[in-house]
């Protein structure tokens, strides 16, 4: 498969020549695995940490 590029590699190249199976392969690379959190929280946002309560507001229910 030829698969245009956006700009010229370094090398000047405008386009990849990739076969059909590696192509598949890279792309399947990109997909992460089911049930796999894609986003990560660190310091005060996260599960463990003692402080949130004084970050984070509660929500008032009903409203």
């Amino acid at each position: 498969m030829r698969i245009a590029l956006r700009r010229p590699t370094a090398g000047g190249a405008w386009f990849v020549v990739v076969a059909a199976r590696q192509l598949v392969v890279r792309l399947a690379a990109l997909v992460p695995p089911p049930r796999f959190d894609m986003v990560r929280y660190r310091g005060v946002l996260a599960g463990r940490h003692h402080l949130p309560h004084r970050v984070v507001e509660r929500g008032v229910h009903g409203s």
